[in-house]
């Protein structure tokens, strides 16, 4: 069963249950509970003047193929399966729209296994609705959003402590783990993107990590004292 709630700011004028022309306009939402879910839906299409189509579950929306163009795809993590077939279903929908997990309790385990196969970041709902809207605005704009070790449940130390980064790759590691992309890095420490690139394959060899994904994970961790 689909729920779709269209809100498109123009005024005070909020219309109700018209469908959209594409899908481009919409945020699908997975998974959550009836209230919390009609809540949140009415504040993110407030919020971003958009359709949010929800969905009980993830067999509920559209079909291969027909889901692609989602500005956003929320699932909460209640609606995922577990071990292989979660990395494979946030696999698949990842490559369709960018994906991002609502939690109730995560792991950092959990979120690194999710980012790795593909989603844009987990949101705790103890972030609050300002803090939730936050990380869906950031997601929006093309960035990753990996919450603080203090959101997630039993936070576990990644990594060691003890790696030694210059001041240089510090300030990479800052900027890697808000969230910006290769080309302002350059801009905001003054170096070309291609150097910005040396210092990242250079922190992860330092860190044993496969992409800058993980360098941001460990990052928010607190593990790396930057």
């Amino acid at each position: 069963m689909t729920h779709d709630v269209e809100c498109t700011i123009a005024a005070s004028d909020h219309s109700h249950g018209t469908e959209p022309h594409g899908c481009a306009s919409r945020i699908a939402m997975v998974g959550a509970a009836p209230f919390v879910g009609e809540c949140l839906a009415f504040c993110i299409a407030s919020t971003f003047s958009c359709v949010v189509a929800r969905y009980r579950a993830i067999e509920d929306m559209p079909g291969a193929g027909q889901e692609a163009g989602f500005r956003l795809v929320l699932v909460h993590d209640q609606a995922l399966p577990h071990g292989g077939a979660r990395r494979a279903l946030v696999a698949r929908l990842s490559r369709q729209s960018p994906l991002v997990v609502v939690s109730e309790q995560a792991t950092l385990a959990d979120v690194l296994e999710d980012l790795r196969a593909g989603s844009r970041g987990h949101v705790p709902v103890a972030l609050g609705l300002n803090g939730v809207m936050t990380a869906i605005r950031r997601v929006l704009e093309g960035a990753l959003f990996i919450p603080e070790s203090g959101d997630c449940a039993a936070a576990e130390a990644q990594g060691d402590s003890s790696v030694q980064l210059t001041s240089r790759q510090k300030a990479i590691v800052r900027a890697l783990a808000a969230g910006a992309p290769n080309k302002i890095i350059a801009s905001d420490l003054a170096m070309s993107e291609n150097t910005v690139k040396v210092h990242i394959h250079n922190i992860m060899k330092k860190l044993n990590v496969r992409n800058r994904t993980e360098i941001a994970l460990k990052a928010q961790s607190g593990v790396l004292h930057c």
